[in-house]
Parts: structure tokens; sequence; C-alpha cells
């Protein structure tokens, strides 16, 4: 099976983690009312953890989904591109939240609600990114 190198899959992950990091700190700084010095530290320890996370992800997804469909990445249909930024999104949910409660002071519920408006946005974002990611660069 072709797949990704791992600086592909890091390049990959650092990209999507930037690109999120420059657009939405200021927009969970206004959601949860923090100074934006907090806000960034927050996103960034939540964008580190997901970094790892996401190239471990992408690799187990890209890995089974060949084995089920004998499709590569970058030939995902759409029904398995919604399966993938799904399933991603809901597993950041256990990264994310404790990494907010710990940052931001807030209850549980606040971070708990944070992170399921933010999934929302992300899973958009995500869907959007590796679209145009897998177009740009595919597997070859």
């Amino acid at each position: 099976m072709k797949e990704r190198s791992r600086g592909e899959r890091l390049f990959q992950a650092v990209l999507y983690e930037v690109i999120a990091l420059v657009f939405l700190t200021p927009v969970y700084s206004y959601a949860l009312d923090l100074p934006m010095d907090n806000s960034f530290a927050t996103m960034l320890m939540i964008s580190i953890a997901v970094i790892i996370w996401i190239y471990i992800y992408n690799m187990i997804f890209d890995r089974a989904m060949y084995a089920r469909t004998g499709l590569l990445a970058h030939e995902k249909t759409h029904r398995l591109r919604l399966l993938h930024t799904i399933l991603y999104e809901v597993t950041v949910t256990f990264l994310a939240v404790p990494i907010i409660l710990a940052m931001s002071g807030k209850p549980f519920w606040i971070a708990l609600l944070a992170d399921i408006g933010f999934s929302f946005i992300f899973a958009v974002y995500t869907y959007v990114f590796y679209l145009v990611y897998d177009r740009l660069r595919p597997v070859t």
C-alpha cells in the first residue's frame, strides 16, 4: 500500500494546526471571555496534543480504509471523508476538554460546551483542509 511518508504526515499535521491556531485563537478568546495570551497558550497546548494524535489517527484511519476499501488517502469518498472528520472530532474531545479545564478555570460544562462548539467549527475546517490537501498533495 502506498501511503504518506512520516515527514509528509508531520508536515500535514503541523500545517493543519498552524492554520487553526491563527484563525481560531481569537474566536476562542472571545467566546470564553479569556485574555488572548491564555487563549493562545490553551490552543497551543491543544494543538501540540492534536499534532501527535492526528499523526497516529490518520495513519490508523488510512490503513483501515485501505484494508477495507483499497482506497488511498487522496481517494476518499465523500462518505469516508465525513466518517474521517466525525471520528476525529469525537476523539479530540478527550484531549481538549481536560486542557480547557486546566487552562481556563471554567467549569466542566463550559469546557465541554466550548469543545462541542469548536468541534462543529473544526469539523468543517477538517473536511475542507483534507479535501484541499489531498488534491494538492496526493499520495504518490
